[in-house]
């Protein structure tokens, strides 16, 4: 006869895998507020670009992962991914990659990304502002200058703001 004893393999067993539920469950508890943190924000709001684009971002906090949808008349405007030199120049290189849907989203990762309205004369009508420091970097539709840059300090948040200088939408922008 075999004897029968404690703690034998199959209490090993268990122990193992009630350890790795709670480990599991521990990693789900604390990615879940990650997962929930990022936002999707229509950039002008519903208004769309039917009002003062200053006021847009004021006050407003975006994390890395959050997502900006650009809403707007696709047979006057597109959106371009480009680089600082691009953002700053009213240049748009080969091979950046332009939105053309009238309603893109972009996720948003850490560091800054610029992005600008393809449209001859629209990047060039005012929107070239950048401010350092850890400050928000300047945004707009009328040149389409958009630029979203994290703060100096280690965090995953970034902020935006929106600055356009004379910048009047036209009607047939309206939807």
């Amino acid at each position: 006869m075999m004897a029968r004893g404690r703690g034998g393999a199959s209490g090993a067993g268990a122990l193992a895998a009630a350890a790795l539920l709670v480990i599991g469950l521990l990693v789900m508890a604390t990615s879940a507020p990650l997962a929930e943190a990022a936002e999707s924000y229509m950039v002008g709001d519903y208004g769309g670009w039917k009002f003062n684009v200053d006021r847009w971002a004021k006050g407003r906090t975006f994390r890395a992962g959050d997502q900006l949808v650009f809403n707007y008349n696709r047979a006057v405007h597109d959106v371009a991914v480009v680089n600082a030199a691009a953002y700053r120049s009213c240049v748009v290189p080969r091979g950046a990659r332009v939105l053309r849907s009238g309603r893109d989203k972009v996720r948003l990762g850490r560091g800054t990304h610029y992005f600008v309205c393809t449209v001859r004369g629209h990047c060039q009508a005012g929107m070239n502002e950048d401010r350092r420091q850890g400050r928000v970097v300047g945004l707009g539709w009328a040149g389409l200058g958009w630029a979203v840059r994290r703060r100096p300090y280690p965090t995953s948040r970034v902020q935006i703001q929106i600055h356009a200088k004379n910048f009047v939408l036209p009607n047939s922008f309206a939807y």
